[in-house]
């Protein structure tokens, strides 16, 4: 698998190469499948020459490298998760002893933040009234209204800082109907600005959706935005978007959610959690408590889920009989 190349080896007898050169710096980028010794002899050469960088994803060829003291680059990642944790600029030993100072960097990665408004029981269907989406015969629409107080604005604008849309066909439609359209002067106009003067990024595997909001790109799937996340920006924002948010949590490609509770149940409608999410640690940030009641939470990607076991040390009969019924129910 050929790694993201600005610069690759072919193994040929005069190990041709090629290369995108600035007045700063060039970047050599390797093959994994390069082996070792094809690869320092390619070093020894990039080594000579003036302000040459290396990077790849492969920890051997970063080693040999580095025992060169060739300074490195940090290479573009294909997963969040999986960021280079080495230290910018930290010093390291070559094999004759001799400290480098190496360039590691790391790639700006937009942060994927869903801000949800959901019920007790999980619904975050139409929370800004009842034409909002009444599909599924849903009767509640505008059920988040007589919640929203000052200190639920307040919490708003924390994930309305620096920040990009990211929203479903469904959503956007809502939004770009409304937000173009909402008088400056109201009482959210500060927002109806913010919405108009940033980019709209819209997921439509069809296609078939007006972007005439100024601002607005279309994306195709959830590739698109795994693409979108790895570039430098603001960070990415949904609001509802049921089936995106659904496709983002089952790529594991939340890195944060703001959840805003409800204080009522409302039995059926589009929910926040599906089936098939991967399975992630979250932690909790940020909390309060507003004076309508609405509970908000922020919470930060956290890791793997970690569990522990409260069985006894000597399992009772009954308990080994209740686990040999489980199995045998499935």
């Amino acid at each position: 698998m050929i790694a993201p190349a600005v610069f690759f080896w072919r193994r040929t007898s005069s190990l041709a190469a090629r290369s995108t050169s600035s007045s700063m710096s060039r970047v050599v980028r390797t093959p994994r499948s390069l082996d070792l010794v094809h690869l320092r002899a390619a070093l020894w050469f990039h080594a000579r020459q003036p302000l040459t960088r290396f990077a790849t994803e492969d920890a051997d060829q970063l080693q040999a490298a580095r025992e060169l003291g060739l300074p490195v680059a940090c290479p573009p990642v294909l997963e969040h998760r999986r960021r280079p944790r080495l230290t910018c600029g930290a010093r390291v030993e070559n094999a004759a002893g001799r400290s480098t100072m190496g360039t590691m960097e790391e790639i700006p990665m937009r942060k994927i933040i869903v801000g949800a408004m959901v019920s007790l029981d999980g619904v975050m269907q139409a929370p800004g009234g009842p034409s909002e989406d009444p599909t599924g015969g849903f009767r509640f629409g505008g059920w988040v209204m007589p919640y929203f107080d000052q200190e639920f604005g307040e919490e708003l604008d924390r994930i309305f800082g620096n920040f990009d849309l990211l929203l479903g066909r469904k959503t956007y439609e809502i939004f770009a109907a409304y937000w173009p359209y909402y008088d400056e002067s109201g009482a959210d106009g500060e927002i109806a600005r913010r919405f108009d003067a940033i980019k709209k990024y819209v997921v439509s595997r069809s296609g078939a959706v007006d972007t005439g909001w100024q601002g607005s790109v279309l994306l195709r799937d959830v590739a698109d935005v795994e693409r979108l996340k790895h570039e430098d920006g603001p960070d990415l924002v949904t609001q509802g978007s049921t089936e995106l948010v659904h496709a983002l949590l089952a790529h594991d490609l939340v890195d944060a959610l703001s959840v805003f509770t409800v204080p009522v149940v409302l039995g059926s409608g589009k929910k926040l959690f599906a089936g098939g999410s991967a399975p992630q640690a979250f932690e909790l940030t940020g909390s309060r408590v507003s004076s309508s009641g609405v509970l908000v939470g922020h919470y930060a990607r956290d890791g793997a889920i970690r569990t522990a076991d409260t069985a006894l040390d000597s399992r009772s009969e009954r308990e080994l009989a209740r686990q040999e019924r489980m199995q045998r129910e499935g």
